[in-house]
């Protein structure tokens, strides 16, 4: 199989996830778990199948926008907001777990006495 017939699979399923489909309707199973394993399949492909590789030929990286040959495509308003609020909410989890690993260790009746 072609490389990006698993890469396409795997896109729509992921995309189709961050809509909040949680199971494909044909199959009713979870898109994570398509989407994992149509990786998995990549990564075989990849180390086993090179000569299947049918990817577009690498394009040299501009160094900014004024370089670059087409504009980005334009993100929806609504995902824009979804993905900041998800940014947000996971940096704050994320701050607070550093926070808890950095302070110190007060005692309590339950582990005053162990070390």
């Amino acid at each position: 199989m072609n490389w990006l017939v698993s890469y396409n699979c795997m896109m729509r399923h992921m995309k189709a996830w961050r809509r909040r489909e949680e199971n494909d309707p044909e199959s009713e199973l979870s898109r994570l778990g398509h989407a994992v394993c149509n990786l998995a399949m990549l990564f075989f492909y990849a180390v086993f199948h090179q000569q299947r590789d049918n990817r577009p030929p690498a394009e040299p990286l501009a160094a900014g926008p004024e370089l670059c040959d087409t504009a980005p495509e334009p993100v929806h308003q609504s995902e824009r907001g979804e993905q900041d609020d998800f940014d947000r909410q996971f940096d704050e989890k994320f701050r607070l777990q550093e926070k808890k690993k950095k302070s110190p260790r007060r005692p309590t009746k339950s582990n005053a006495g162990k070390r």
